[in-house]
């Protein structure tokens, strides 16, 4: 291995008279040593064996040296964190809170959970043993282990706090197994409560079905009949109270005759058909 000619260049001239300099660097591959090199004399000579040689056992330790620093970091978890390949084995139980613990002293642990409760103010806890025949029971935060139907009783006619954070189910009464709870906490049949949404309707020939709030004020309307004129103002079952939409009308079955839908209002339209009109239905829809 070279040494560095551009950095030790200008210090170590290449030739000094007739000999020139080695372009090799200084051995480092020796074993590391600290008591196996010779004590320095006031008479020794100072020649270049005599220095390299001393140079080549100090930058051997430090290659050996930086070698085992090497591997030592290799072989051991950064401070960070890491992940190990082998079992991790501890002196003993843990003394103070963050200190790691065992699998037996964990396991231990469980053991002692025989029927404590939680304390006063619900801070902390462990879980109470049950007994025989409530496998079916559920933990309170009593700390005992009660039937859910027990619990179910307590709800006899609670509703829901002013605020709407909490409530509890009402207790339904006879003939009231097809009805819904609603937010003031009181069970309702789905017809009323679908007209307290603004829901109507009239299933005659000429009738309609108002969606109310459900499908935000949403109005369909349907109509049938006979005219003998050709143009005839046809009026709806019930106004829409905002706008008519769309009016599709078609054929009653009289005879094959083109219908059209004009002028529309919340109220009505102007219909077209043939020379003499006939029979006719619609749809139209709005809201």
């Amino acid at each position: 291995m070279a040494y560095d000619a551009t950095k030790w260049g200008s210090l170590f001239p290449a030739t000094i008279g007739n000999e020139a300099r080695s372009t090799d660097a200084i051995d480092n591959t020796l074993d590391f040593a600290t008591n196996t090199f010779p004590q320095f004399m006031a008479n020794d000579p100072v020649k270049y064996v005599l220095q390299n040689a001393f140079l080549q056992q100090l930058f051997s330790n430090d290659q050996r040296i930086k070698e085992i620093t090497d591997n030592i970091e290799k072989g051991y978890l950064p401070l960070s964190g890491g992940t190990m390949t082998g079992a991790l084995i501890l002196s003993g139980a843990p003394t103070a809170d963050l200190h790691a613990a065992t699998k037996k002293y964990v396991d231990g642990l469980t053991t002692v959970m025989t029927g404590a409760t939680a304390n006063a103010d619900g801070g902390a806890g462990e879980v109470p043993k049950p007994t025989k025949g409530q496998q079916n029971s559920v933990l309170t935060g009593a700390g005992t282990w009660q039937a859910v139907l027990s619990l179910l009783a307590a709800f006899t006619g609670a509703t829901a706090s002013a605020d709407g954070a909490l409530g509890g189910v009402p207790q339904p009464i006879k003939g009231q197994q097809n009805n819904i709870l609603t937010g003031n906490g009181a069970w309702t049949g789905l017809a009323d409560l679908l007209k307290a949404l603004g829901m109507k309707y009239s299933f005659d020939n000429n009738g309609y079905i108002n969606f109310g709030t459900v499908l935000g004020g949403f109005i369909l309307q349907w109509g049938f009949g006979v005219t003998t004129n050709a143009k005839t103002t046809i009026n709806f079952p019930i106004q829409f109270p905002n706008q008519c939409m769309e009016v599709i009308i078609s054929d009653g079955g009289v005879g094959p005759i083109e219908w059209a839908a004009a002028n529309l209002t919340d109220s009505g339209f102007l219909s077209t058909g043939g020379t003499s009109g006939g029979a006719y239905r619609y749809i139209a829809i709005g809201n």
